[in-house]
């Protein structure tokens, strides 16, 4: 039978408890927009989605759209208990520092994005590429010399 889990954002520590219950072998995780619930609310689905892909585990979502989503909601209700700022849960997923703007502005007008939290998922992938770019190198270069030696007595 598969195990879930359902979390109150009380002490803010609804994440955590998920994170937990994950761990734990939860299978299921309740989560609302927002973290729209009674008292303090309910795990935020954007935390849930942001901290599954930080981990690296498979979710299926577009963290984009479900922040998007989120920034939508938050923006129709006057007063609603959004635990985080939607902009720090997706600089937090991506490890950035809070003084991007500036490559944000310049990654918004080079691909001619509308989203600045899309913007923030393909600086995301730029740095991937990046830190990825000097190990292929050196991956090309060991096998070009090996295929050089083949065949030398050494």
């Amino acid at each position: 039978m598969p195990l879930g889990f359902h979390a109150h954002n009380n002490l803010s520590l609804a994440l955590a408890n998920a994170s937990a219950a994950i761990e734990a072998g939860a299978e299921y995780i309740d989560t609302s927009i927002c973290g729209m619930g009674k008292g303090a609310g309910n795990l935020h689905l954007s935390m849930l989605v942001a901290y599954l892909e930080r981990i690296g585990v498979s979710h299926g979502f577009d963290l984009v759209k479900v922040i998007e989503l989120s920034a939508v909601t938050a923006n129709s209700i006057p007063h609603n208990n959004m635990p985080s700022p939607l902009m720090d849960i997706i600089l937090g997923t991506y490890n950035f520092p809070y003084d991007v703007s500036q490559r944000v502005a310049d990654t918004l007008e080079r691909f001619q994005l509308t989203s600045e939290y899309r913007a923030i998922e393909v600086m995301h992938q730029q740095d991937k590429v990046a830190r990825l770019a000097p190990r292929a190198a050196l991956s090309n270069i060991f096998s070009d010399l090996s295929q050089s030696v083949k065949g030398v007595a050494l």
